[in-house]
């Protein structure tokens, strides 16, 4: 008995500090002599857990004083976090555990982290939602640049990247993570331009020149929003090749929308209403980029356009 709880203090003390193999020896002792408690073996059941020893885990997982969900499922909250998951596979098997639990704690935590096999595993089980906490899951991963992850979320129909306020692709422009918000751009219902166009303004605040590039390809995107604030803190912050970019993107924006008015005038001018209607028309065009006069000509009233653009 003296011996056998030396071997149970032994493993409590230093199994973070044992290799694999010491580590399944003890424990196989342990389980042999059935003279340990059930609190010392869950103890060392969540310690193999998140050493990631799968045979001491495989090993435990078969002693009735081991319960797998014990503390609300932290053993596959804790191997999801820290992305063991050839332990969480295994969990997955023990009906007694509870992927969900926690508010779906463990695909969360795997989101956040980048821990792309484990989110996977977690997507195959139906109790698993990963669009809790308002997609939390996808708007970390997102942040945080872990393609792998925000592929298999987006590959979700549950997920949704727009959730709260396009918060995704916000944190993952602000960040310079290229490939991210290149993926999450091929969704449909992620809105580049939200709140006010942030993510190209911190994007070229941050100096992210390549998020800049694909953001700027967008027609939803526009860089002269908050009064040109894209450029004033690229060009605050000495990012000269974006600044160019958001200039020569504005020069383009400008003639297109000086060709857009002259076609609108041309046909309201070619119209048949009178004169009076197309003047209510034309005032309601931008004034910045047209003057609108009228004078008498022959004792016939005329409507001058001057353009400004």
């Amino acid at each position: 008995m003296v011996y056998t709880n030396h071997i149970i203090n032994t493993h409590m003390s230093i199994i973070n500090s044992l290799d694999n193999e010491s580590a399944f020896k003890i424990t196989q002792i342990l389980v042999g002599s059935q003279s340990a408690s059930s609190e010392i073996m869950q103890k060392i059941f969540f310690d193999s857990v998140q050493k990631n020893y799968l045979n001491i885990v495989e090993l435990l997982l078969k002693d009735e004083r081991v319960n797998p969900s014990a503390d609300d499922n932290y053993a596959i909250i804790s191997a999801s976090q820290y992305g063991h998951h050839q332990v969480v596979e295994l969990l997955l098997k023990d009906d007694r555990v509870d992927p969900s639990t926690h508010d779906n704690s463990a695909i969360t935590s795997a989101s956040m982290n980048g821990h792309h096999q484990v989110v996977k595993l977690l997507l195959g089980d139906d109790r698993v939602n990963p669009s809790n906490n308002f997609n939390r899951g996808i708007r970390y991963a997102s942040e945080n640049g872990y393609f792998e992850v925000v592929e298999l979320l987006l590959g979700d129909k549950r997920v949704d990247p727009s959730d709260m306020t396009n918060s995704a692709i916000r944190s993952a422009s602000e960040r310079g993570h290229t490939k991210v918000v290149e993926l999450l751009l091929g969704d449909k219902r992620v809105d580049p331009s939200a709140i006010n166009n942030y993510a190209i303004g911190f994007a070229s605040r941050c100096g992210h020149i390549g998020v800049v590039k694909l953001l700027l390809k967008d027609n939803r995107v526009d860089p002269s929003d908050m009064n040109n604030h894209a450029i004033q803190y690229a060009s605050t912050n000495g990012h000269t090749e974006i600044v160019d970019l958001l200039n020569k993107k504005r020069a383009e924006h400008a003639e297109l929308i000086s060709q857009k008015q002259k076609e609108k005038i041309l046909e309201i001018m070619s119209s048949t209403t009178s004169l009076e209607e197309k003047q209510v028309i034309l005032s309601k065009i931008n004034a910045d980029s047209l003057r609108i006069e009228t004078y008498a000509q022959t004792g016939a009233k005329t409507v001058c356009l001057i353009f400004n653009l």
